[in-house]
């Protein structure tokens, strides 16, 4: 039974990009338990929001696409590389798509 129709505003780009944001950073949070940090800088990010971007369908493509280009590709790095607390792993955008680069905490 349907007692009222809804209407959606479809999302911007600008708004997949605070979506992307809000991602990143819920990620972050999950990363504090193993003492391990990402930074994602701005191309990636923009990147992430325009690739993932289908205004019809609203955040949930994106959620799935950072899973697929972030989460899955860093959790296999964690458990190949075991990575030692205090990294923090600088994503960017390259040609190829993201890279994946370790900054250890005796580098900083």
């Amino acid at each position: 039974r349907m007692d009222d129709i809804v209407l959606f505003k479809p999302l911007t780009i600008k708004d997949m990009s605070l979506i992307v944001d809000k991602i990143l950073t819920q990620l972050n949070i999950r990363l504090m338990e193993q003492r391990i940090s990402i930074e994602v800088s701005d191309e990636a990010k923009a990147w992430l929001g325009k690739e993932a971007y289908e205004p019809q369908f609203g955040a949930r493509p994106l959620k799935r696409f950072v899973q697929r280009q972030i989460e899955t590709p860093l959790a296999r790095k964690m458990i190949r590389e075991n990575l030692p607390e205090g990294t923090s792993i600088h994503i960017d955008l390259s040609d190829d798509g993201l890279t994946f680069k370790d900054i250890k905490p005796e580098m900083l």
